[in-house]
């Protein structure tokens, strides 16, 4: 029959084909109702074009393995090349690729995939999409799938991959499906598709096309009535079809016009014999094709008597044949004659129908186990479960090993179902229910997992089966969780089930030991004491076992009860370790995770050889290719970028593995990108973004308190909000929590601490946390799993010490941090570290190689609080954002030599210009002076008795060296039997009181033009014989 109407959405479809042959890539979306026209349309738009066409069509209810249409596509394009020519096409990808075509399996084994199920599935996917692209450039070639809305998630999932247009391929997808009969899930995928290509809907035919449809089918005659059939029909191109051809059998219009296309369908289907339609009503149940034999078996008729049946059926219009064999005439037919099925009759086919695939099965024929999986479940109410169940599971595997997780996860639930409407055994149940879990979470599910897995557990519970708990409460743990929320229920039931299997020495007990221990040091402080000895009993069931993937795990939980603060170096041998037995039991993503702890522990050990491991982890992680595995790669170079000081780069890095994340439900992702952009702020320094970062991480941390206000202190002392930065850190002080934590995340919330408490001059906080980063001075803080690196903590040992006086500490420990990020590459570190080393020691040239490294970066300059500098003869004086200029003055000299090394005493005669000696016979001592002396030493005797009170070590030892400086004056200006002696201009006393003067002077010429900056100067600078600035509000200086 010629093709007719249409015009509009033909010309589109071949406008889309055509560019496709031109060597642009397209994907165009047919839809419509159930006999629309849209299998018609792409027909002739194909021949028409006259390419090689590659058609597959979906089946609905599971009646075909997944990636069905895209097998039967691909089968017809490289049938085409010739058996030989059709392997060289494949060529390499031909092991991906046996999956949907399991003949090429003769040119190679079935790829093997056993622990890398994401990674197998994008192989596949990028496989399939590389041979259609060979195929294409040999000649143009047009790809169709039709009737998408019952298309598998696993085929969508591919067509999403395949279908991107305006690639320089020469390849048109076409798809084609009822958008009244949509998945939610379909309906949202083939949205996004519509809107990469060209979306074609069809509606009824109109009232012209209506009657040349009826004029080509029923003859000139029939035009009269195609008004009538326009209405009757709403211009549904099939109904008109079949409307026009009764009026061909010559009835008129009034008796013979049924009203719907169910009364069409029971018309032609009552012309049949009884035995006509019992053939008819069990082919509608098996699906679209007819299968002689099983039919023959079903119906109980010889092979001659089924033929002869479907002669009739054929020429009754309900079936049609052509070279592949003998279908339904439409959809219509099938969906019409099974719905009419009486369900006892409907249960006693499908019950026949399974003994019959079975019997086709046993003698060697093609039975897809999915068909057989399906009509097993609908017949347990009077079969049973167990073929049921045993033919879902065959069906589940077949799925797992076309990567098609969802698909599994259907058979196993229809079996559970089916199973549990009967009132089967409880044990069954559980074990459908834990390996539904399973394919439901390799699925992407995790909820929906979970969900089935909490039912797994209280059905296992109910049977007092402790095996079966046990491999649900691992199936719950699997599933992970976002960082620092509670998991106490993942905890309670791992520990019910290890302690029900405790002293059997078996594998199962050994990583429920090993999950239980990784549990608690994970997300459980207030049971982490538990870890290590679950873990050492884990590892020594492990070993007492011939089983390197239970080895494996147990050496896991090794490696994580020993993941505390400055212990990396034992934990790089084990997570070697994990590296190796992976490898042997060929579990690629546990190797590929023990080479990242690998990275991480050397990075946490200052060593800059956790470059080649990064490295290595991350082109195991590319060898993968897993969705969740290209999340962790692009996080850890987006740690990596920050690392070196690649700022741009790193932000691009972090948003895009963050929507990636996103994208595949990774539960950590949020944390991940939290913890990066605190990186990403502290480096930058913009105060805006510290501020709007630090209460971010308030917001997000709510699981860890003490953690997200200890960040955020450092943030906002960080950006000069410094009353923000002091309500921080007193909120991580009263919680008191940071003081038992030994995890990982000590010296992330620690470093904010020790900034925090650095800037605000908190003096008691910082001698508390001194010797505590002070002990692990060779290591470095690591934010998770090389998810951020936040510096040396000799760095902040060295800050500290300088804040508390301790100069040589301070060079020390600043010294090694500086040793440390150099050698690691750490760009954004070192410029940190030599800031602190310039404020210790301004004249070592730390400050300009900061400058020129952090202008290198494109890091801004630091910003500082206030500033001192002389312009020749006159000194500019700032504080935030008021300014004044103050002439010569020898005490603003003095001033400044203070200001650079805070927290530091200056000797006086370090400060003085002492001139020539004046040889004046005199006193050094008079009455005055000594009074003086002593009223100075009765004070420093208070203070000092102030300082021990207080257990202020830095204070104390302060006081000590100014007495004992002050007793050796004394004693010096005494002489021999308490004799006063006599000395020039040049003494200490001299000294003291010219540079006290000077100092005053200059403080209280600063505070008559900056009243803030006077106050500020006087709270915090002593004057004696030493003198100090020693700011209790810390501020930053330009000097």
């Amino acid at each position: 029959m010629a093709f007719v109407g249409r015009a509009r959405p033909l010309a589109r479809l071949l406008a889309a084909v055509e560019g496709a042959a031109a060597g642009r890539a397209a994907l165009v979306l047919v839809s419509g109702e159930a006999g629309i026209g849209k299998s018609t349309l792409i027909g002739e738009a194909a021949a028409r074009a006259d390419l090689p066409v590659g058609w597959g069509t979906c089946r609905d209810a599971g009646r075909a393995p997944a990636f069905w249409p895209w097998s039967v596509a691909l089968r017809t394009l490289l049938d085409a090349t010739g058996p030989d020519d059709a392997r060289s096409v494949a060529a390499d990808d031909a092991p991906e690729l046996a999956r949907l075509l399991p003949e090429l399996a003769d040119a190679a084994a079935i790829a093997d995939d056993a622990g890398q199920t994401e990674a197998a599935r994008l192989r596949l996917f990028d496989a399939t999409a590389r041979v259609l692209e060979r195929l294409a450039r040999r000649r143009p070639l047009i790809v169709v799938l039709d009737d998408l809305q019952w298309a598998d998630p696993s085929t969508l999932a591919l067509l999403e991959f395949v279908a991107q247009p305006h690639r320089p391929v020469p390849l048109a997808v076409v798809g084609a499906y009822r958008h009244d009969e949509l998945t939610e899930d379909a309906a949202r995928t083939l949205a996004v598709l519509a809107r990469r290509g060209e979306a074609i809907p069809l509606r009824g035919l109109d009232p012209p096309e209506v009657h040349d449809l009826v004029v080509a089918t029923a003859g000139e005659t029939g035009g009269r009535w195609a008004a009538d059939i326009h209405r009757r029909s709403g211009g549904h191109p099939f109904l008109v079809c079949q409307l026009a051809e009764l009026l061909d059998d010559g009835a008129g219009p009034g008796a013979a016009l049924p009203p719907a296309a169910q009364d069409l369908v029971r018309g032609r289907v009552a012309r049949l014999s009884p035995s006509g339609r019992a053939l008819l009503r069990a082919a509608a149940l098996m699906g679209n094709e007819l299968v002689p034999d099983v039919l023959a078996e079903v119906c109980e008729l010889d092979a001659a008597m089924v033929a002869a049946l479907a002669d009739d059926a054929v020429r009754a219009g309900v079936l049609v044949r052509d070279g592949s064999g003998t279908r339904m005439a439409h959809d219509l037919f099938r969906e019409t004659v099974a719905a009419d099925l009486p369900a006892p009759e409907r249960l006693a086919l499908h019950r026949r129908i399974t003994e019959a695939l079975e019997h086709r099965h046993a003698r060697g024929g093609a039975v897809a186990p999915a068909d057989l999986a399906r009509h097993a479940a609908a017949a347990v109410p009077l079969a049973g479960p167990d073929a049921a169940v045993r033919w879902a599971r065959v069906a589940a595997a077949g799925e797992r090993a076309r990567l098609a997780f969802a698909e599994a996860a259907a058979h196993l639930a229809r079996a559970r179902r089916a199973v549990e409407d009967v009132g089967a055994a409880g044990a069954v149940l559980v074990d459908l229910l834990v390996e539904e879990g399973d394919a439901r979470a390799r699925a992407g599910d995790p909820g929906a997992a979970r969900a089935v897995l909490d039912d797994a557990w209280g059905r296992a519970g109910a049977l007092g089966d402790a095996q079966r708990r046990g491999h649900v409460a691992l199936g719950v743990q699997r599933l992970g969780a976002r960082f620092a929320m509670p998991r106490e229920d993942v905890v309670a039931a791992l520990d019910e089930a290890r302690s029900a299997l405790h002293g059997t020495g078996t594998a199962l007990e050994a990583q429920l030991t090993a999950a239980l221990a990784r549990e608690l040091q994970h997300s459980v402080p207030g049971q982490r004491h538990r870890a290590r000895p679950l873990s050492e009993r884990a590892l020594a069931l492990a070993h007492d076992l011939d089983d390197p993937a239970t080895l494996g795990a147990c050496l896991l939980a090794r490696h994580d009860v020993l993941w505390t603060v400055g212990r990396a170096h034992e934990r790089v041998a084990v997570a070697r370790e994990i590296a190796v037995v992976a490898a042997r039991a060929g579990d690629a993503e546990r190797h590929a995770e023990g080479l990242l702890l690998t990275a991480n522990a050397l990075l946490e050990g200052g060593s800059p050889a956790f470059r080649p491991a990064l490295e290595e982890y991350l082109a195991a992680a590319e060898r993968l290719g897993q969705p969740r595995h290209r999340y962790m790669a692009r996080t850890r170079e987006a740690a990596l970028a920050l690392l070196d000081g690649r700022l741009g780069e790193a932000e691009e890095r972090i948003a895009a593995a963050a929507a990636l994340g996103e994208r595949i439900g990774e539960p950590d992702a949020g944390n991940v990108r939290m913890s990066q952009l605190l990186g990403l702020a502290w480096a930058r320094s913009d105060p805006e973004e510290l501020r709007a970062t630090a209460r971010e991480a308030v917001r997000w941390w709510v699981g860890v308190p003490s953690h997200a206000h200890a960040v955020a202190a450092g943030l906002h002392v960080r950006a000069g909000d410094l009353d923000a930065g002091r309500r921080a850190l007193d909120t991580v002080v009263s919680l008191g929590a940071w003081r038992e934590d030994s995890s990982y995340l000590w010296s992330v919330f620690v470093g904010g601490m020790a900034a925090a408490a650095a800037v605000l001059g908190d003096r008691p906080l910082c001698a508390e946390l001194l010797p505590e980063l002070a002990a692990v001075a060779g290591t470095c803080g690591v934010n998770g799993a090389l998810v951020c690196f936040t510096g040396s903590n000799a760095h902040w040992a060295g800050v500290l010490a300088a804040v508390l006086g301790r100069t040589d500490d301070a060079h020390r420990h600043l010294g090694q941090a500086l040793h440390v990020h150099r050698q690691l590459g750490a760009a954004v570190w070192e410029v940190e570290t030599r800031r602190a080393l310039a404020a210790l020691d301004p004249a070592a040239g730390h400050a300009e190689q900061a400058d020129r490294l952090a202008a290198d970066l494109g890091l801004p300059a630091p910003a500082a609080d206030a500033e001192l500098r002389r312009d020749g003869d006159v000194w500019r004086v700032r504080y935030r954002d008021a300014s004044a200029h103050l002439g010569p003055l020898k005490g603003l000299a003095d001033l400044a030599t203070l200001l650079a090394s805070p927290g530091r005493d200056v000797h006086v005669l370090d400060l003085v210009d002492a001139g020539p000696h004046d040889r004046a016979s005199g006193p050094l001592l008079d009455a005055t002076g000594a009074a003086a002396y002593r009223r100075r030493l009765a004070e420093m005797d208070e203070e000092l008795a102030e300082a021990r009170a207080a257990r202020d070590t830095a204070r104390e030892e302060r006081c000590d060296t100014e007495r004992a400086a002050l007793l050796a004056e004394l004693a010096r200006a005494a002489g021999l039997a308490g004799r006063a002696r006599t000395l020039g201009s040049s003494t200490v006393e001299r000294a003291r009181k010219a540079v006290s003067g000077r100092l005053r002077e200059a403080m209280s010429r600063i505070g008559a033009v900056l009243p803030e900056l006077g106050a500020h100067l006087d709270r915090s600078v002593t004057t004696g014989t030493t003198c100090r600035y020693d700011p209790p509000d810390r501020l930053t200086w330009r000097l």
